[in-house]
C-alpha cells in the first residue's frame, strides 16, 4: 500500500511536472507571437495605408495609359500609314499572319505583296516572278499599286520585309512634323551611286504622298531616269530613281544623332556587335551598346514573328 501511494504521489508529481513545462511552452509561444506581431489596430491601419497605395498607383498607371492611348489614336487619324509588306505564298501561314496579328494591326492599312491573291490574309498577287532577282520588279508593282488605289486615302507609305518589325507610334511620330506634300522619303540610309544615298529594304523606308506620286509618274515612266527592268537590287535602284525625279533623303535620325531604322535585331546592338555588312554599308556611322538606338526607335530587322 505503501508503495502504491508513493508511485501515485510521484506519478501526480510528474504529471503536474509535464503540464507545467507544457503550459510554459504555450505561454512562451504566445508571448513570443504577441511580442512579433504587431498590435491588431496597426495592423489594420498599416493594410489600409498599403491597399490604398496601391490603388493609387494602378489608377495613375491606368490613367496614363490611357491618356498615351488617346495620344496615339489621334495621331492615327492626323498620319495616315499604309503598310506594305513583300512576302510570298509559302510564307502567308509562316511569317505573315504573325506580322499581321502584331504590329500590322497598327497601320491604317495593310498590304500584303505578294505571289498569290489571298484575301483572308489580305495578300494580293503583284505579278511578278519569286525571287530575290526581281526585287526591285515586286517594289515598282507594290508602290504603283499603291499609288493607282489607295493614295488618295493615305499620306504616306512604309515599305517592310516581312522578317521586319515595326514601331508604327513611333513612326507616326516621326513623321508629324513633316508635310506629306513635302517629296521625301526615310529610312536607314546607306551609300550607293545616290548622291543622297538609298535605304535599306530590310529595315523598311517610308516615302511622302508626294514622293509616292514623283516615283510612279515621273522615275517609272522614264527608262533614263529609272531602271524598267524587273531584275535589279531595290536597294540601289529606289535610290537613283527617287534622286533623278527630285525625292529628298530625310534624316531619320534623333536629336542626340541617334537611330530609328535599323537592318538588324536589336539585341545584336545593345549587346555591343555591329553587323559588319551594316557598318559598311550605312551613310551615319552606327553605335553600339545601350546608346545605339533612339528612345523612338522604328523598326528592326530578322525578328520571329512568333515572338
Amino acid at each position: 500500500m505503501f508503495n502504491n501511494r508513493v508511485l501515485k504521489r510521484e506519478l501526480s508529481s510528474s504529471l503536474q511536472i509535464l503540464m507545467l513545462m507544457a503550459l510554459g511552452s504555450v505561454l512562451s509561444s504566445t508571448c513570443t507571437f504577441i511580442l512579433l506581431s504587431p498590435p491588431v489596430p496597426e495592423r489594420r491601419l498599416y493594410e489600409v495605408k498599403r491597399n490604398s497605395a496601391r490603388d493609387r498607383l494602378r489608377e495613375q498607371h491606368e490613367a496614363f495609359h490611357k491618356d498615351e492611348s488617346a495620344q496615339a489614336e489621334k495621331l492615327a487619324e492626323q498620319v495616315r500609314i499604309l503598310c506594305l509588306v513583300m512576302t510570298m505564298e509559302s510564307n502567308h501561314e509562316k511569317k505573315a499572319v504573325h506580322l499581321k496579328n502584331t504590329w500590322g494591326k497598327r497601320c491604317n492599312k495593310l498590304i500584303f505583296m505578294s505571289t498569290k491573291d489571298d484575301p483572308l490574309l489580305g495578300a494580293i498577287d503583284v505579278d511578278v516572278p519569286e525571287g530575290k532577282k526581281y526585287q526591285w520588279g515586286k517594289a515598282k508593282a507594290s508602290l504603283k499599286h499603291a499609288f493607282d488605289h489607295h493614295s488618295h486615302a493615305f499620306d504616306w507609305v512604309f515599305v517592310a520585309q516581312e522578317d521586319t518589325y515595326a514601331i508604327i507610334e513611333n513612326l507616326r511620330y516621326m513623321l508629324s512634323v513633316y508635310d506629306p506634300e513635302d517629296p521625301i522619303f526615310f529610312g536607314s540610309r546607306i551609300k550607293s551611286q545616290a548622291k543622297q544615298g538609298s535605304v535599306s529594304r530590310n529595315a523598311g523606308y517610308v516615302l511622302s504622298k508626294s514622293a509616292l506620286r514623283k516615283f510612279v509618274t515621273e522615275a517609272m515612266t522614264d527608262s533614263t531616269k529609272c531602271n524598267a527592268k524587273l531584275e535589279g537590287s531595290e536597294e540601289r535602284e529606289i535610290g537613283e530613281c527617287l534622286e533623278n525625279v527630285g525625292v529628298k533623303a530625310g534624316d531619320s535620325r534623333d536629336s542626340l544623332g541617334r537611330g530609328r531604322f535599323f537592318p538588324c535585331k536589336p539585341d545584336t546592338l545593345v549587346g555591343g556587335k555591329i553587323p559588319q555588312a551594316y557598318k559598311e554599308t550605312a551613310f551615319y556611322a552606327p553605335s553600339a551598346g545601350l546608346n545605339c538606338c533612339s528612345d523612338m526607335a522604328i523598326s528592326f530587322y530578322n525578328i520571329n514573328g512568333k515572338k
